[in-house]
């Protein structure tokens, strides 16, 4: 099934979406020119920076946005979301995708370097904590994922669990992910030294194949289906919450983040890369968004969820 067919299979009707990441995007970005039909006409090539959890996202909207506009070719480069910045700010990337906001350390080197940047928000993530789907556990506090990613619990007999050792799989910490669980879980604190994965795939075949195994990842990394995430209560005795687009839309789950994209001011690749931000907060873009299990930045009014017939 092609992404075309898969974006009509949404789980999700948008009702009155916002148009005002559009207009923003033709004022502060660029505009494009137009073809002898009057359509935009898009060619070129253009490099994309992108944190490595926004990865199943960015390649999707790329390879539907191509075949759209067979002229134009965009190359999505993994990296972590503090590396997407570098590299949009050395003039590597003509667009950054970040699993987070701009830190106030990042706004400020580009203003002394005299870049203009222009960020804006393109989902909401959630983190889904993932453990092996052998392990006994189904569900966590906040407390205890501080507790597990920062040493405290080093068995997961102590929270209910079979009697062996937990291993947790840790991204570095230029990576949008650590920076969460850094912030949200362990109030600031650097988790304990685990085992380092470059990327949220490496996290995935970890968990999946240590009994003992924990990590975190965004939704779009569930799809695959070889490991468990874990329901999460925001405090203790609170109510379990499950990792899902639904549950990051109403606030529920508590491990959220944005996903934005940025880009710089100037003329280069200026047409290709205006399109391609507008096409990601368009509509169509957004339904991407959705059917990728996260939840759309051009949030309707309302969000009415579909209940599938059931076969007569």
């Amino acid at each position: 099934m092609n992404d075309e067919r898969q974006i009509k299979q949404t789980h999700f009707y948008f009702i009155a979406l916002r148009s005002t990441f559009i207009v923003l995007l033709i004022v502060g970005v660029g505009v494009w020119g137009c073809g002898p039909s009057g359509q935009p006409a898009f060619s070129g090539h253009l490099f994309v920076s992108c944190a490595d959890s926004a990865l199943p996202l960015i390649e999707r909207e790329a390879r539907t946005f191509m075949t759209l506009y067979p002229g134009s070719h965009i190359e999505v480069i993994p990296t972590d979301s503090r590396g997407a910045l570098v590299r949009l700010f050395n003039g590597e990337a003509g667009v950054a995708v970040i699993a987070r906001d701009v830190g106030g350390d990042e706004r400020k080197v580009a203003a002394e370097g005299g870049i203009g940047l222009h960020v804006y928000r393109i989902a909401i993530d959630g983190v889904a904590i993932i453990v092996n789907p052998w392990n006994r556990v189904d569900s966590v506090s906040v407390d205890q994922i501080a507790g597990l990613f920062g040493g405290k619990i080093v068995s997961w007999r102590e929270i209910g669990g079979e009697d062996r050792p937990v291993v947790p799989a840790v991204r570095d910490r230029n990576s949008g992910t650590y920076e969460l669980i850094r912030q949200q879980a362990l109030k600031g604190a650097d988790p304990v030294r685990g085992v380092l994965c470059r990327t949220s795939q490496e996290v995935v075949d970890r968990v999946a194949s240590e009994p003992g195994g924990i990590g975190c990842v965004g939704l779009a990394w569930l799809k695959r289906g070889r490991v468990k995430a874990l329901r999460v209560a925001e405090k203790p005795g609170g109510a379990f919450v499950e990792a899902e687009a639904p549950s990051v839309y109403k606030n529920r789950y508590p491990l959220r983040r944005p996903f934005m994209i940025c880009a710089t001011s100037g003329p280069a690749e200026a047409s290709l890369r205006a399109g391609f931000i507008t096409f990601v907060t368009s509509s169509r873009g957004q339904m991407i968004v959705e059917s990728e299990g996260l939840v759309p930045d051009t949030i309707p009014e309302r969000i009415v969820e579909l209940k599938r017939e059931k076969p007569r």
